[in-house]
């Protein structure tokens, strides 16, 4: 009998030692200037994929559900945002050469370059937008 007692008190304080562990979790993930880190664990909580909402026609106010009506309301939106760019025709003349300035060295010292190489990721993929 003694011997339940114990694993039950072992197991009521293992559960508190874990629901306090959670709610530091959150509360470090809450307060981090990651954003990354917020939107990855609020992601992990969805019961599925994120996908996009149902749409209301502007006109007749009916709601569209298939991929096909969608892709044409969010094509009606934009074309009525975007201006329709003028005829080649009537393009004015660019004096000059375009882009004649030619730089021949580039310098940079060590320590500049050690400290971009350092601040680097190595779990990132390479390219311009993990600089």
């Amino acid at each position: 009998m003694a011997c339940i007692q114990k694993n039950k008190s072992f197991s009521n304080r293992l559960s508190t030692i874990i629901t306090e562990a959670r709610i530091t979790h959150k509360k470090s993930i809450a307060d981090s200037k990651n954003t990354k880190r917020l939107y990855k664990y609020i992601r992990a909580q969805l019961p599925g994929p994120v996908g996009i909402n149902l749409r209301k026609k502007d006109d007749t106010g009916t709601v569209v559900a298939s991929d096909i009506e969608v892709a044409e309301l969010f094509a009606n939106s934009f074309s009525k945002i975007f201006v329709q760019e003028p005829p080649n025709d009537n393009m004015p003349n660019v004096l000059g050469v375009p882009n004649a300035g030619v730089i021949d060295d580039v310098l940079f010292s060590s320590d500049a370059f050690r400290k971009k190489i350092d601040k680097l990721k190595v779990s990132k993929t390479p390219g311009p937008g993990s600089l």
